[in-house]
């Protein structure tokens, strides 16, 4: 029982006391695990189900599921993640719980190891800004859109929290 990324750790964890090749992959919306053998075999597991193998089909389907019909494998589907980036899946997963519990403050609190484990992703600056923005807390939406729009591309979604930075400073004072 768990979240999919928290039992990915454990398994990680365990392969990886074995002196065995492993990895969480940057597969969309759901986290699995790639184990490698020393004779370089290799086989992608998912955490949430009992560590069951998947195979191409069963990998096809579930990304379906996850990120749309019209959606296909790639290359990029299996490409191992750094810890950190498995980390900020964990924090991200808490988040949306949290967030589905009406938990707005432990959202917060998710956001800031987000925002720890990679201060520059614009996104996590812009969520944070948003959940202060309804909570009330406007001097801190304020910096948090800042440090967004301080690392953003350039684009419609930085012009549009720019224009927020400016609403929110005049109603600051």
């Amino acid at each position: 029982k768990g979240l999919p990324v928290t039992l990915g750790i454990l398994y990680l964890a365990a392969a990886r006391s074995q002196s065995w090749g492993a990895a969480g992959l940057s597969f969309p919306g759901y986290f699995l695990i790639r184990l490698e053998s020393r004779d370089g075999r290799r086989a992608i597991l998912d955490p949430f189900h009992g560590g069951r193998i998947l195979e191409a089909p069963q990998l096809r389907e579930l990304l379906k599921v996850m990120a749309g019909a019209a959606v296909e494998l790639e290359a990029g589907h299996y490409m191992p993640v750094s810890n950190r980036d498995v980390l900020v899946r964990l924090q991200n997963n808490i988040k949306i719980r949290r967030l589905e519990l009406g938990e707005s403050e432990g959202a917060l609190d998710a956001l800031k190891c987000m925002q720890v484990l990679k201060p520059d992703d614009p996104n996590v600056w812009r969520e944070t800004g948003v959940i202060h923005m309804r909570l009330g807390h406007l001097k801190k939406a304020v910096e948090a859109f800042e440090h967004f729009v301080a690392h953003a591309p350039e684009g419609p979604d930085r012009a549009k929290i720019s224009g927020v930075v400016c609403e929110l400073r005049e109603r600051l004072h």
